[in-house]
């Protein structure tokens, strides 16, 4: 038999709303800088389609995450997700060139109904959590998710 270099990774899929996801920011605990990231390039258009997706409670893909030893979690992929979830709760940016939602343009996050702000709060993001997966690990998942099949 073939010797294969295998090495087994455990995972778990969790749902965070974008409330938690902020807390985990806040408090440090969700890095989101990897060496094998683009940094964020999202315009404001770009970020508004996700917050409106968000608002909508569209499905905005699966993100993933590692939970380090520290108990910290990095960003694997999702990054351009997550940041422009958090640049909008943090009223970094208005609401711009939204379709559906077109009456929340120009609109900032502290600018949102009681009732809309707990929607986008409590929209909930479908997360993969690995569990201390190797740099070599975290790497080659972000790659692989992000490989295009043709």
């Amino acid at each position: 038999m073939q010797d294969l270099k295998i090495k087994e990774i455990f995972s778990e899929h969790v749902n965070y709303s974008i409330d938690a996801l902020k807390q985990m920011f806040n408090g440090s605990f969700l890095i989101s800088n990897q060496d094998f990231q683009r940094d964020y390039f999202y315009d404001n258009k770009k970020a508004s389609k996700i917050v409106e997706s968000a608002l909508l409670r569209f499905p905005l893909g699966t993100i993933y995450l590692n939970e380090e030893d520290s108990g910290v979690y990095s960003l694997i992929d999702g990054k351009q997700r997550i940041l422009s979830l958090m640049r909008f709760i943090n009223n970094e940016f208005p609401l711009f060139g939204l379709e559906i939602l077109d009456e929340l343009n120009g609109k900032y996050f502290k600018d949102l109904d009681a009732q809309l702000k707990g929607r986008y709060e409590n929209s909930a993001i479908s997360t993969v959590v690995i569990k201390k997966a190797s740099h070599d690990q975290k790497r080659n998942i972000f790659l692989r998710v992000n490989q295009r099949f043709h």
